[in-house]
């Protein structure tokens, strides 16, 4: 079993990050409720499993005291045993089967039987136990200051020119960072877009896709794309040769 202490619950900040004051790297900024009433896992997060030859039944009701699920259906947005697409938030498909993750290891049956957000439930609310070092550091790896999904989401946005929340941008890894307490904000956005205009690499996008978005160092302009260096140069030749008519007059 899980040795378990209990800590104040997170609260939020200013910044509307949610704060635990052992763990201050851990930064999620959608609440267990805001993730539930927004809607995640196509309604069946907390739906009865079977793993190996014990059932886990009913895990949502530890949670209702805290109001979390009001005005909900639990059949419906809770415990439904196969995903509606149009109960997410952003109405994409992510994420793997419970299969996949006991696969991977990522569930640890001892602790939470449903996963990560069972855990950022229980976190949340004060408890802590061994498996806490691990789940921050999934989530850090993946919506944290340098979270690879978090980034990459940001790249798309810079790539298409497009605002932080524009939903057309890839409604998918919205869905996800949601799924892990995450919702981009545009202090994140910002701060990682100058870094992608001053040529930082991304591994998410190809290089040459992003040469658009780089800003020239000298002017502040942004790189010229193909076309435009040749009508540069272009411009260039007609001005040398205006210059060689007016020397020779």
């Amino acid at each position: 079993m899980c040795k378990e202490t209990t800590e104040p619950p997170m609260k939020r900040q200013r910044n509307r990050d949610y704060h635990a004051a052992d763990y201050p790297d851990f930064t999620p900024n959608v609440s267990p409720k805001e993730m539930f009433q927004a809607g995640i896992f196509g309604g069946t997060y907390f739906r009865d499993i079977k793993i190996g030859s014990k059932w886990y039944r009913n895990a949502w009701k530890e949670f209702e005291p805290h109001g979390w699920f009001s005005g909900l259906d639990i059949a419906k947005n809770i415990a439904c045993r196969d995903p509606v697409l149009s109960r997410n938030r952003y109405k994409a498909k992510c994420g793997q089967s419970l299969e996949q993750w006991l696969e991977k290891g990522w569930i640890k049956t001892d602790y939470d039987s449903h996963g990560w957000v069972h855990w950022y439930c229980r976190f949340f609310l004060g408890r802590r136990c061994e498996d806490d070092v691990r789940q921050i550091s999934r989530w850090k790896a993946c919506a944290g200051n340098k979270g690879r999904w978090k980034r990459n989401l940001i790249a798309k946005c810079v790539k298409a020119g497009k605002s932080f929340d524009d939903e057309t941008v890839s409604p998918t890894v919205r869905q996800l960072l949601l799924h892990w307490g995450y919702q981009l904000t545009e202090p994140h956005f910002n701060e990682y877009k100058s870094l992608l205009e001053k040529g930082h690499k991304t591994s998410f996008i190809p290089q040459h896709e992003m040469r658009h978005v780089v800003k020239n160092k000298d002017t502040g302009d942004q790189t010229a794309t193909p076309q435009a260096q040749d009508g540069r140069k272009e411009q260039n030749e007609a001005r040398q040769e205006r210059r060689r008519k007016r020397a020779r007059n």
